[in-house]
């Protein structure tokens, strides 16, 4: 019994850190039946747990299957979000996809389609439900130890919004742009602060889902909370629910552990 029960363990635990590592992306069509979420600004609002289930996939896939002959092998797996006009119809798509490594993000841009359909938009990128975001989206952006309306509850009534296309690039993130909006509630010392900005880099909610926010806690009373989101402008205002996935992680551990106690 106790063998079986470390097997199962060993498979618990490595489902769940393939879960946490997969690269997952929205995908739909804004043409589809049901998929109105799909538009641009898209809406997780309009996310049902079922469509939910089908629409945020593990892109993570061997890319043998569908590489062109004579592709380079050197790809990587890759979240993309086009918008077309397909017979004087807008249609905006979300989906997996593997590119060489060396490419840039709007290289989809340069692909030859039919005359009948006109390409507005490609771009892919590399993290969990990028491909949700709006072709350019607006955040608010303060810092609460210099404007204590920052905290929360948050009040806007003084800021104005950033467009996040006009904010500078950072030098250690050469071509990368700023896609989401982000919420960093943090603890030092005894000391809440708030901090409200566009954000470069990370995932938008967990799992794509923009009510839980990543939570770190450390040495010396320090607490750090990251709520990122791509759904719409200013979606960094919130409070959100927090959730670790390396802490279903710890637990499932605990649970087996005692298991095999009793055993």
């Amino acid at each position: 019994m106790t063998k079986y029960i470390y097997i199962f363990s060993i498979i618990g635990i490595s489902i769940l850190i393939n879960q946490a590592n997969a690269l997952k992306c929205w995908r739909c069509s804004s043409d589809a039946s049901g998929a109105a979420f799909c538009q641009d600004p898209f809406e997780s609002d309009l996310v049902s747990e079922q469509q939910r289930r089908w629409s945020y996939v593990d892109c993570s896939f061997p890319p043998q299957a569908q590489l062109p002959y004579g592709q380079s092998a050197n790809t990587r797996p890759v979240c993309k979000k086009i918008k077309q006009v397909i017979n004087d119809k807008v249609v905006v798509s979300r989906s997996c996809s593997w590119e060489d490594v060396n490419a840039s993000a709007d290289a989809c841009l340069r692909q030859n389609n039919p005359s009948y359909i006109k390409t507005e938009f490609c771009e892919t990128c590399s993290y969990d439900g990028c491909n949700g975001a709006t072709f350019s989206i607006k955040c608010w952006e303060c810092r609460s130890d210099n404007d204590p309306k920052c905290s929360d509850p948050f009040d806007n009534s003084t800021l104005s919004i950033t467009d996040c296309r006009q904010v500078q690039p950072k030098d250690h993130l050469p071509g990368v742009k700023a896609t989401m909006c982000r919420k960093i509630r943090q603890k030092v010392h005894g000391q809440w602060r708030y901090i409200r900005s566009c954000a470069f880099i990370g995932e938008p909610g967990i799992e794509g889902d923009e009510r839980f926010c990543l939570m770190r806690t450390g040495t010396y009373n320090i607490f750090l909370e990251y709520c990122t989101c791509n759904s719409k402008d200013g979606c960094n205002t919130a409070l959100a629910v927090k959730k670790n996935v390396w802490l279903l992680v710890c637990c499932f551990t605990t649970v087996v552990l005692n298991l095999l106690k009793q055993h």
